[in-house]
């Protein structure tokens, strides 16, 4: 009897201890999959990412800031990511998300509609 209960409780940590493990492995997927997804349209489009703005949109000066720091975090992610390429291929990119995030700091998100948004910052 007491080695049918060791059993359970064996099987019940086993499938909880699966179970974590894959929520955290789909976690850190996601994790990666996002900031992946956000430099390449970053890099692509020149503007943040629709996710970035929230319900003000482009407009609000808060969520300019917003942006600033979310690609400051992009710009350390891509420096200590060993998923790019080889080092050539981490200063281009860490270059182009420089030029962009001047072009950001520079242009006045405020005073544009949604559909003339700075030609730096699309």
């Amino acid at each position: 009897m007491m080695w049918l209960q060791l059993l359970i409780g064996t099987v019940a940590l086993v499938v909880t201890l699966r179970c974590a493990y894959v929520l955290v492995a789909r976690s850190i997927g996601t994790y990666i999959e996002r900031r992946h997804r956000a430099i390449e349209h970053i890099l692509h489009i020149q503007r943040p990412p629709p996710a970035w703005l929230g319900r003000m949109g482009i407009h609000s000066k808060k969520n300019k800031a917003s942006c600033l720091v979310r690609l400051d975090r992009l710009e350390h992610y891509a420096l200590q990511s060993a998923l790019v390429a080889d080092e050539a291929t981490r200063a281009q990119l860490l270059e182009q998300l420089k030029i962009i995030k001047a072009e950001w700091v520079a242009a006045d998100w405020t005073c544009f509609s949604s559909s003339r948004i700075p030609r730096s910052v699309r």
